[in-house]
């Protein structure tokens, strides 16, 4: 059983902004411009988290007047709002981090960043694995593990960046800033590949249209079907065919036999499915 979504962006928010103190506080502490991307980065997951947060909820509110099909792509809004936050961290890292370079910036970094980073990799991974649990089929709370897992990684990358630059030279400590700016810049990539298929209502895979032709030729009445398609939007999927029947078949007979196939459908793909079902004679699906 996963866990409950709202409650884990609330507590990974938490995380986040206690993560984000400590983490800035401690790379301005210690001379470390990793461990302060690191921070900025984790400002920025605070931030995230409280769009995704509202926006999760905008895309569980039932149909309206306004919106009949529901709100689901409110979760496409969330993470369009992540990938701009990301671009804009990430051109920021990466002229701060250049401009160390060509300056040939000096001093150290002090001793007391090395638990800092310790500490950055603990909370990234915890949040991580709470919103994977929880994402299910959210694309929000999925772009938001997603830029986590990546965090994980970040944090790898800011412990060793740091012991390097401690034990060997400060450079370490940029290379490591400028992998964290190459980090962001793929993962706002593989995001907007997720939100284009998101908006683009791909098809839910063809081992659920599979199941789907499965049922409607079990049901006992009906003579064939066609056109077949369906569009995966959110938690939602939308689908509809043709039912073809015998000529001698009444309306009343067709749309019980109908409602049957609509019921096995949604037992056995799921509740949040919308099916629209046209009926046919042999005669009309004759080209």
């Amino acid at each position: 059983m996963g866990l409950d979504p709202q409650r884990t962006l609330t507590t990974a928010i938490f995380l986040n902004t206690l993560a984000m103190f400590i983490k800035i506080a401690g790379g301005l502490l210690s001379g470390s411009l990793a461990l302060l991307a690191d921070g900025f980065d984790s400002s920025m997951n605070v931030f995230t988290g409280f769009i995704v947060r509202r926006y999760y909820e905008r895309s569980r509110k039932p149909p309206d007047e306004e919106h009949p099909y529901g709100h689901q792509r409110y979760e496409a809004y969330a993470s369009i709002i992540v990938a701009l936050v990301m671009a804009s961290l990430g051109t920021l890292l990466c002229a701060t981090t250049l401009h160390n370079l060509l300056e040939a910036s000096s001093g150290e970094v002090k001793h007391i960043a090395l638990p800092l980073a310790l500490f950055s990799l603990a909370v990234n991974s915890i949040c991580m694995f709470m919103l994977y649990k929880a994402g299910g089929s959210s694309l929000a709370i999925r772009t938001e593990s997603k830029h986590l897992s990546i965090d994980v990684f970040e944090s790898i990358v800011v412990l060793i960046g740091v012991t390097l630059a401690i034990h060997v030279s400060r450079i370490w400590d940029l290379i490591a800033t400028q992998v964290i700016v190459g980090i962001i810049f793929y993962n706002i990539y593989t995001t907007l590949k997720e939100i284009r298929e998101y908006i683009m209502d791909i098809s839910p895979g063809p081992e659920i249209l599979e199941k789907v032709s499965e049922i409607i030729s079990s049901t006992k009445g009906i003579k064939g079907f066609h056109a077949l398609r369906a569009r995966q939007v959110g938690e939602c999927l939308y689908m509809d065919f043709h039912l073809i029947f015998d000529e001698d078949t009444s309306l009343e007979k067709a749309h019980k036999v109908a409602s049957i196939v609509e019921e096995k459908l949604k037992k056995n793909i799921g509740k949040n499915v919308d099916i629209t079902i046209h009926l046919e004679t042999e005669k009309d699906s004759t080209p």
